[in-house]
């Protein structure tokens, strides 16, 4: 270790180099101070004039400065560090023997110090031919090769690959093979840089691993992106293995499976740490399935299904395939608490008393519900609850479905018949002049993934279900992503011109939350993008230098990034394994505002002017534009009327009202594939829309005479999907402080006044031949979707009205009127009793459903 000094005073700069704090007491050197500053800087200053004529990082943390012998010393809470000055060193050369080994050493280090690299290996070469094992020589032969590398690796590649072998320092050794990889990589030699970095990998035992194994916790790659070292090695392993011919492949993959194969017995730990570098490599998935299998069978669910993301992605049809089955697969506490029999009728089993029954019934959307006579019989009393269900991303791979609401600082789950299956305790970090409201969730397998306006929070569902302590993963303030974006953050609500509103967030910084990707979920707070570790939270690559905020999709393994900042749209693709930039564009920005994302796909708001400017008309058309930024072209583009009306259902599906009828429907799943589309069906892509290859239709459908739209809403119910209109006529709307919040009560309860349609989610095409007219009322966004009927609900006025309608054809099956207690609503369903019970307004009102078509008549009448 050393200090340099230099004699340059030219150079003029801040008192405190980068905004850096003092770390501990400095020390006065003649005229000149030294000063430890942050974590690992000390600058030495000119007492004359104040200028900070130099700044030198350490590998150390500083700490109070003294000097003992001529050397200088930091001492910190935990450890001393030494360091040679050039005054120290130039003393001890032995005058009487200039070339021996240590005066060899002692005059490289003045080399270093004087950034003459090249002389200072010179130095060392003399001194290794006098004594090749001077472990002293070795090691600054080590740090001078890495330092070499760095200025300039040509010029210094031969010399560190020749005296690689010398070099036993771990830090030192694995920082040489990192150099070496990156200047392989460069001059596409991938073969030797996969090589390396399979040696370096392979040299591991179980107690080497930690968090900063390969010599640093991240690599600075270039002035703008940094990634963690172990990301770093999992990532250029990927590159070099791709990069190479296909021969060469092949005997790649060969070192791989050989590598697999050697560990396949080794500690499950042992192996996900091993096989964590190799993930991005298709040799080596058939081992990352069996540990996935292993993982399964130790209860590590959500680990598992992490480690499979990568196979799904990047894996070949058969992996995928295994990896799907392996999803699939529910695991117990997940059976115990989603089944058909209810989360309450299961608990009570451990795993392996679980009857055989349970795990052979079937899904709850699977059961036939009758579709006869329903009775209703009325009671007292009721289970009280005041929700509101979250919009949700869910990707469960066929197993039941959930619900998320979030209230009083505690994450509820709900199971497909409407249950509380599991509470997560959820306390705030924000203060209490900034709550945050939730903005949307991710559920993907057992994760849970939750956005708020100031924070992302991750949760394990699974351990939610076995009542364990530690389901809450991990969490990040958004104003606190990096040490430069410490500011509150709060959130406004505004009117769109779809007939919704739309919140955003507020801040003196650009913040923005990407989608869940197959490596993590990428973060923005002001100008740095960083993507998170879905498991851990943990920093996998870090990005700097964006000026705006950023919107984000994601395809396979690649996110594109789309920046605007005045005219001009930048858009880059970067990898989601290193954040490394694939390809980039500028173009022209186009004036629109975006709604929301799905997959690869961005739905903008696309304004039209309009033509006559003296227009009474205060809409003007607009239209939805929806495209890749992958490939830059316009998927659709679907042109309204004004006073239309559009909803997204869980960010998948599209309805747009137009107010002469006019029903548009849009599956953003379905983009691009074959068309199956029936003949009868007119579709979205002619000549009313002008879009090309989407999967969507538009009907006619009966508008409402002398109403305009006020809001729609897009809700899914089994197979089908609701458009749930709400009209105003003659100045009047039903939207209304009692509709919106009942005291803070009800939750969410989407208003209902006019007609409502149904889509089926298969041929998006009408389902009923006639909408159901509801006046005055609303549906309860937290109600169960799994049976074939849905409530509606009248919670505010003198009387309370509940309604049950089938699903399936619009019809009305029960409705019950009567004076409410207070204002409240839950909803559960029986598939295997055939029962729904909603508890509303202090009454619980029990459904049972049958199979006879009319009320018993009598077999004979008597009568005197």
């Amino acid at each position: 270790m050393y200090f340099s000094v230099r004699s340059d005073r030219s150079r003029s700069g801040p008192p405190f180099p980068g905004g850096l704090k003092i770390a501990g007491r400095g020390l006065f050197m003649g005229e000149e101070f030294l000063l430890p500053l942050g974590t690992n800087t000390i600058a030495r200053i000119d007492t004359r004039s104040g200028e900070t004529l130099e700044t030198v990082d350490v590998n150390e943390t500083v700490g109070n400065l003294f000097t003992y012998k001529g050397n200088l010393l930091t001492v910190n809470e935990t450890e001393v560090a030494a360091y040679y000055t050039r005054e120290a060193l130039d003393r001890s050369i032995d005058r009487t023997d200039p070339d021996a080994p240590q005066s060899l050493n002692l005059k490289s280090l003045l080399a270093l110090a004087d950034d003459n690299t090249l002389n200072a290996i010179i130095l060392l070469e003399q001194a290794l031919e006098r004594d090749p094992d001077n472990t002293e020589t070795q090691y600054l032969m080590a740090e001078a090769l890495v330092e070499g590398l760095e200025e300039d690796f040509p010029q210094f590649r031969e010399l560190a690959i020749k005296y690689e072998e010398i070099v036993h320092d771990r830090t030192l050794k694995d920082k040489l093979v990192q150099l070496l990889a990156l200047g392989d990589i460069s001059a596409q030699a991938y073969r030797s840089a996969f090589e390396r970095l399979m040696e370096l990998v392979e040299n591991q035992s179980a107690e080497a691993f930690s968090p900063t194994q390969f010599g640093a916790e991240s690599i600075q790659v270039d002035e703008k992106l940094s990634i963690d070292a172990d990301t770093w090695i999992a990532s250029t392993l990927a590159t070099a293995y791709d990069r190479c011919p296909p021969e060469q492949q092949v005997e790649l993959a060969a070192m791989v499976v050989q590598r697999g194969s050697k560990i396949r017995d080794r500690a499950v730990a042992y192996r996900r740490r091993q096989l964590a570098y190799l993930r991005f490599l298709p040799p080596a998935h058939p081992f990352i399935l069996e540990l996935a299998d292993d993982l399964y069978q130790l209860r590590e669910y959500t680990a598992a299904e992490q480690m499979l993301q990568t196979v799904l992605t990047s894996g070949s049809r058969e992996n995928r395939d295994t990896a799907l089955k392996l999803l699939s697969e529910v695991p117990v506490p997940e059976l115990q608490r989603l089944s058909v029999f209810g989360g309450g009728a299961l608990g009570q089993f451990s795993p392996r008393d679980l009857p055989e029954q349970v795990s052979a019934a079937p899904r709850i959307g699977e059961i036939d519900w009758n579709d006869g006579m329903v009775e209703l019989s009325v009671s007292d009393g009721q289970t009280y609850r005041a929700v509101g269900k979250l919009p949700l991303r869910s990707e469960r791979w066929g197993r039941e479905p959930v619900s998320i609401a979030l209230q009083d600082r505690v994450v509820a789950i709900y199971n497909g018949l409407g249950e509380s299956i599991a509470r997560i305790s959820y306390p705030t970090t924000v203060p209490e002049d900034n709550q945050h409201s939730v903005d949307q969730a991710w559920v993907r397998g057992g994760l849970l993934f939750i956005e708020t306006t100031a924070e992302v929070v991750v949760f394990d569902m699974i351990r939610a279900f076995q009542n364990r302590p530690d389901a809450l993963l991990w969490r990040q303030p958004l104003s606190g992503v990096t040490a430069t974006t410490q500011a509150k953050l709060i959130k406004v609500v505004a009117d769109t011109r779809l007939g919704f509103a739309n919140a955003q967030r507020v801040a003196s910084f650009n913040i923005a939350v990407g989608p869940l990707t197959s490596v993590g979920v990428p973060v923005q707070s002001g100008s740095t993008l960083v993507m998170k570790d879905v498991l851990t939270g943990k920093n996998l690559w870090t990005r700097t230098g964006y000026r705006g905020e950023l919107q984000m999709v994601c395809r396979g393994d690649e996110l594109a990034v789309i920046e605007t900042a005045t005219s001009q749209q930048a858009i880059e693709v970067l990898s989601i394994r290193d954040g490394t930039v694939i390809r980039r564009n500028l173009k022209e920005a186009i004036p629109v505002a975006t709604w929301f994302v799905c997959d690869e796909w961005i739905v903008d708001i696309d304004e039209i002017q309009a033509t006559d400017s003296s227009s009474e008309i205060m809409e003007r058309p607009f239209g939805l534009r929806i495209w890749s930024p992958f490939d830059e072209s316009i998927e659709m583009k679907l042109n309204l009327e004004p006073g239309s009306r559009c909803q997204h259902e869980n960010f998948r599906y599209i309805a747009a009202v137009e107010p002469s009828g006019r029903l548009h429907t849009i599956d953003l799943k379905r983009f691009g594939e074959p068309e199956d589309r029936s003949p009868t069906a007119t579709a979205a892509g002619g000549e009313d829309s002008g879009t090309s290859n989407f999967e969507g239709y538009s009907v006619q459908t009966i508008p409402q005479q002398g109403s305009a739209l006020d809001t729609i809403a897009l809700e899914a119910v089994g197979d089908k999907l609701l458009v749930l209109g709400n009209y105003r006529g003659e100045g009047s709307s039903v939207r209304a402080s009692a509709i919106y919040q009942v005291d803070g009560v009800i939750g969410r309860m989407i208003p209902v006044h006019g007609y409502v349609f149904a889509i089926d989610k298969n041929s998006l095409q009408l389902a009923w031949p006639q909408p159901v007219e509801a006046y005055n009322m609303t549906f309860p966004q937290m109600q169960p979707r799994t049976s074939n009927m849905f409530a509606l609900y009248r919670g505010f006025g003198e009387k309370t009205v509940a309604a049950l309608v089938r699903a399936s054809d619009g019809r009305i099956a029960c409705q019950h009127t009567f004076e409410p207690q207070h204002r409240s609503f839950a909803m559960t369903v029986s598939p295997l009793q055939q029962r729904i019970t909603i508890d509303a307004g202090g009454r619980r009102l029990g459904f049972q459903v049958s199979n006879q078509p009319t009320p018993p008549e009598p077999v004979a009448h008597i009568s005197p």
